[in-house]
């Protein structure tokens, strides 16, 4: 079996826990830094003449807001055909923005640049542009499943070629260290951490501990839950249900005394 079959069976098996495994997304704290390790499949200009190949790769990011970090990246590989060997190390340095899908997935697009280093049988180094496109899966406040596509642009490349660009495919995990990660999936401004009404309808006001305040709509001093008569006029008096007071009954009852 090839690599390149083995990595597609771990691809899908890394998309089908992150979609059983998901919790709320959320969006990070700056300063938060994320660390990573993945595997990637590297696939080269035509005009480099190297196979593709299965690389390992880390990288390490700083959020600067909560949908923007700064990440550096770097991989490891050996290229190379029947009669050569060719270690490929890419260095790239990415402005990173995560945009919320939904609350369990963000789209990561990353543009950077990348210095690439070519050593053993062929040595040379280019430098150039770099992007990526991926998907990030929470499985845990603290962890995140993530797959990226990425391709490297170099318009001047050592070999002598009008222009080179090399493609490759990630999957791997990513870890959160700092602050926790901020999660309101109600949205009624209580973080879940503190929330005791995780389910708010939107638009309802809400105290310290995200549960309902409750309302007294015509202010007679009778809470809307069990107000009959949720309409009745200021000032006027009434009974423990909120309904006005009848007024003979209420006559009667003064001539008594």
């Amino acid at each position: 079996m090839t690599w390149w079959g083995l990595t597609r069976s771990g691809w899908l098996l890394v998309v089908l826990m992150a979609g059983s495994t998901a919790t709320a997304m959320g969006q990070q704290h700056p300063g938060t830094v994320e660390v990573g390790l993945y595997a990637q499949i590297n696939s080269f200009d035509e005009s480099l003449q190297l196979n593709d190949v299965t690389g390992i790769g880390a990288r390490v990011a700083v959020f600067l807001r909560p949908k923007l970090s700064l990440e550096l990246s770097g991989s490891y590989a050996q290229a190379g055909d029947s009669v050569r060997t060719v270690s490929y190390f890419p260095l790239a340095i990415f402005a990173m923005f995560h945009l919320p899908l939904r609350d369990d997935i963000a789209i990561l697009l990353g543009p950077g640049f990348v210095h690439t280093k070519y050593g053993r049988d062929a040595t040379g180094s280019d430098d150039g542009l770099a992007g990526l496109v991926g998907l990030s899966f929470r499985a845990s406040r603290r962890i995140s499943i993530r797959v990226d596509g990425r391709a490297d642009y170099f318009g001047s490349p050592s070999n002598g070629a009008g222009t080179n660009i090399n493609y490759s495919v990630s999957a791997g995990l990513s870890f959160f260290l700092g602050k926790r990660t901020t999660e309101d999936r109600d949205r009624d401004g209580i973080a879940d951490s503190l929330d005791q009404c995780p389910s708010t309808p939107a638009g309802v006001a809400v105290d310290a501990t995200g549960c309902p305040i409750p309302l007294d709509s015509d202010g007679d001093g009778v809470l809307d839950s069990i107000d009959r008569c949720p309409d009745t006029p200021r000032g006027e008096r009434i009974d423990q249900t909120g309904c006005p007071l009848d007024g003979d009954n209420d006559g009667a009852f003064r001539g008594s005394w």
